[in-house]
C-alpha cells in the first residue's frame, strides 16, 4: 500500500512538471510515461517517439549513479521513462517554435501553435491545397475587380484602367471623360468637338481634314467628263475610264467601281478602289463577263478627297449572242452532204467584232469558221439524221448554242448498163434498188454542146429498172443520172454520173443526077441514104475544086438545113 502511494505521487508530479501554456491553451507535453519497481509498469499515452531520463526524486532521497535510491531505512531501485509529443523537445517537453528556428515550410507567413504551426498568405494570395504554398488571386475574374472599364491583374494585386479618352477617378475604379478640346483645341486647326470618350476636328466650309485628322486643306473640285471604253485582253473584259477635270499640280485620283448600284452620292460599302492615280485614265481589269459595273471618280489633293463624281454605268463585253437564221438543207444531188447557212449575231456596242464559229456534228467538233457563210458538211452517211450545233465564239468564250437537225438523202439507184443502139436513143438499166418501198425513178440525160451555151435535157420516169431516152442527137455526149422518190416524199441522191456519146449514123455514098428538064440551066440533084428525124438536118458542100476525100476545099459552097435526104443544086456553071 505504501509502495502504490509512492508511485501515484510520482506520476502526479511528472504530469504537473510537463504541462505548460502555449498561446493561452494547455499543451499536452508528455506523450507516454512508465515506471517500474520489481516488475511493475504503468503507461500513459502509448505511441510514436520515446525518450528516456535517469532516476527521479523521492522524498529526501537521491538516486545514485546506478539509479538506486538511498534511504535511511529502506533502499530499493526505481526506474521511470517518459516520451514528448510532436512539437515538443526534451528535457522538459517544452513547445518547439518551428517558425523561429526555421523548421517550417510556409511560403509566406508562419504561425506557431501547441506542438505545431500553421501557414498563411499575404493580401492578394490564397493558401494552396497543400497548406504551405500561396497562389495569386485574380481579382479581375470576380466582377471585373470592380473596375468600370479595364482590369489588369498583378501578382498579389490588380489595378483598374480606362479606355482612351477617359481618366481614372480618385476611387481608382470609375472612369471620367477627358475633354480633349480644352487642351490646345485638341490639336485641331479649325474646330474641335468633344465626345464622350473621344473628340474630332472640323474644318471651315470649303476645307477638309487631312490624313492626320487635324489640319484642314481646300477640298478639290468634283471630277467631270468621265468616259468609259470597252476592250478585251486575253479572255477577260476590260474597262478603260478617263476623265477631263480637275487638273493641277499635286492632284491624284481615286477610282471606285462596284457591281452594286450604290447612290449618286457615292459607291456602296465594299466597292473596289484604286487610289493614288496620277494620270486622268485608268484601266480596270479582272472584271466579270457581261456584267454592269458602276463607276465613281474622286480627286485628291493634300490628302483631302473631293466629292464623288456622277455615277457612270457600263456593261463589260460579253460572249457572242446566238447566231441568227440557222438553215440546214440537203443538196439536190448528193446523199453525203449537208449545207449550213446562218447570219452573224448582232455586234456588241463598243466591243471588238472578232467572232468565229464552231460547228458540232452529233456532239463532236467538226470545224471552226471565221465568217458566216454556206458551209458544206461532207462525207456523211446517206439517209441519216444529223444533229448540228453552231456556236459563235469570241475571245471571252462560247456564246449561246443554236441547234438544228437534218436528214441526208438516201442512196440513189445504180446505173449498171448504158448503151446506144441507134443515132438518137440511149438505153439505161438500173440495179436492184436500195430501198424496198414504193419507188419512182426519174432519170435525166443532159447534153452540153461544144460551145457550152445550149443545154438539152431529156427525162424519163417510171417504176421499172429499164428506161430508154429517145429523140437524142448523134455526135453528142450525154450525162445520165437517176434518182428515186420514195412515197412521193423523200428524194434520194442521184446515182453516179454516167456518160455516153451517141455515134453519127453511117451515110450511103452521094448520088448526083441531072434533072429530066431544064438542061438549059445547069442543075444537079444530090441524094443519099440516111435517117430522117425532126431533130436531124444535113448540109451539102459543093465546089469546082476536088478538095479531099474527107473534107471539101476552102471556099466550097454549102446548102444547109436540109431535112430530107436529097437537095437540088442550082446556079451552077455550065459544062463544069
Amino acid at each position: 500500500m505504501e509502495e502504490a502511494l509512492r508511485m501515484f505521487l510520482l506520476v502526479s508530479l511528472m504530469v504537473s512538471l510537463f504541462m505548460s501554456e502555449v498561446s493561452g491553451q494547455a499543451c499536452p507535453q508528455m506523450k507516454s510515461y512508465s515506471s517500474h519497481t520489481e516488475g511493475y509498469t504503468q503507461y500513459f499515452w502509448n505511441h510514436e517517439k520515446t525518450g528516456t531520463t535517469g532516476c527521479g526524486f523521492w522524498s529526501q532521497s537521491r538516486c545514485d549513479t546506478y539509479g538506486n535510491v538511498q534511504r535511511s531505512r529502506t533502499a530499493y531501485r526505481a526506474v521511470y521513462t517518459f516520451v514528448c509529443n510532436d512539437g515538443y523537445s526534451m528535457p522538459n517537453c517544452d513547445d518547439t517554435n518551428e517558425c523561429t528556428i526555421g523548421m517550417h515550410t510556409c511560403q509566406q507567413n508562419c504561425h506557431n501553435t501547441c506542438g505545431s504551426y500553421t501557414c498563411s498568405c499575404n493580401s492578394g494570395y490564397q493558401l494552396n491545397a497543400n497548406g504551405r504554398q500561396c497562389d495569386d488571386i485574380n481579382e479581375c475574374s470576380n466582377k471585373n475587380g470592380g473596375c468600370q472599364h479595364g482590369c489588369v491583374n498583378e501578382i498579389g494585386s490588380y489595378h483598374c484602367t480606362c479606355n482612351s479618352g477617359y481618366v481614372l477617378d480618385s476611387d481608382m475604379r470609375r472612369c471620367n471623360d477627358i475633354n480633349e478640346c480644352d487642351d490646345e483645341n485638341g490639336g485641331c486647326q479649325h474646330g474641335c468637338i468633344n465626345e464622350i470618350g473621344s473628340y474630332h476636328c472640323t474644318c471651315n466650309s470649303g476645307y477638309g481634314l487631312g490624313s492626320d485628322m487635324r489640319r484642314c486643306y481646300e477640298i478639290p473640285h468634283q471630277v467631270t467628263g468621265i468616259n468609259v471604253t470597252k476592250n478585251v485582253l486575253g479572255h477577260s473584259p476590260l474597262l478603260t475610264v478617263s476623265w477631263s477635270s480637275p487638273v493641277g499640280s499635286g492632284i491624284t485620283y481615286n477610282v471606285w467601281y462596284s457591281k452594286s448600284y450604290g447612290s449618286e452620292r457615292g459607291p456602296p460599302s465594299g466597292a473596289m478602289n484604286i487610289s493614288g492615280i496620277s494620270q486622268q485614265v485608268k484601266t480596270l481589269n479582272n472584271l466579270e463577263v457581261g456584267t454592269t459595273y458602276y463607276i465613281w471618280v474622286t480627286a485628291v489633293k493634300n490628302q483631302v478627297q473631293g466629292p464623288y463624281s456622277a455615277r457612270v454605268s457600263v456593261m463589260t463585253c460579253n460572249v457572242p449572242n446566238a447566231v441568227i437564221g440557222l438553215q440546214i438543207y440537203v443538196p439536190p444531188k448528193t446523199c453525203n452532204q449537208l449545207y449550213i447557212k446562218w447570219s452573224e449575231p448582232p455586234p456588241q456596242a463598243g466591243c471588238p467584232s472578232d467572232v468565229w464559229y464552231s460547228i458540232y456534228k452529233d456532239g463532236s467538233l467538226m470545224n471552226t469558221f471565221w465568217h458566216a457563210e454556206n458551209i458544206i458538211l461532207n462525207n456523211l452517211r446517206p439517209n441519216h439524221q444529223y444533229n448540228v450545233r453552231i456556236t459563235a465564239v469570241n475571245h471571252l468564250g462560247n456564246g449561246r448554242v443554236t441547234n438544228g437537225t437534218a436528214i441526208t438523202r438516201p442512196q440513189g439507184p445504180r446505173i449498171i448498163l448504158l448503151n446506144s443502139m441507134s443515132y438518137s436513143t440511149i438505153d439505161v438499166t438500173l440495179g436492184q434498188p436500195v430501198h424496198f418501198y414504193s419507188l419512182i425513178y426519174n432519170c435525166t440525160a443532159t447534153a452540153k454542146y461544144t460551145n457550152m451555151t445550149d443545154l438539152s435535157v431529156s427525162t424519163v420516169t417510171g417504176t421499172g429498172l429499164q428506161y430508154t431516152f429517145t429523140g437524142l442527137c448523134p455526135g453528142i455526149e450525154y450525162a445520165v443520172e437517176c434518182i428515186s422518190v420514195r412515197n412521193y416524199e423523200l428524194q434520194s441522191c442521184y446515182s453516179s454520173l454516167e456518160k455516153l456519146e451517141i455515134p453519127w449514123p453511117d451515110l450511103e455514098p452521094v448520088n448526083v443526077i441531072f434533072p429530066a428538064s431544064g438542061k438549059c440551066k445547069p442543075t444537079l440533084i444530090a441524094s443519099w441514104n440516111g435517117p430522117v428525124d425532126i431533130k436531124l438536118t444535113y448540109t451539102v458542100w459543093y465546089s469546082t475544086s476536088s478538095g479531099t476525100t474527107t473534107e471539101p476545099p476552102s471556099g466550097a459552097s454549102t446548102v444547109s438545113g436540109i431535112t430530107g435526104t436529097s437537095t437540088t443544086l442550082i446556079g451552077l456553071q455550065g459544062d463544069t
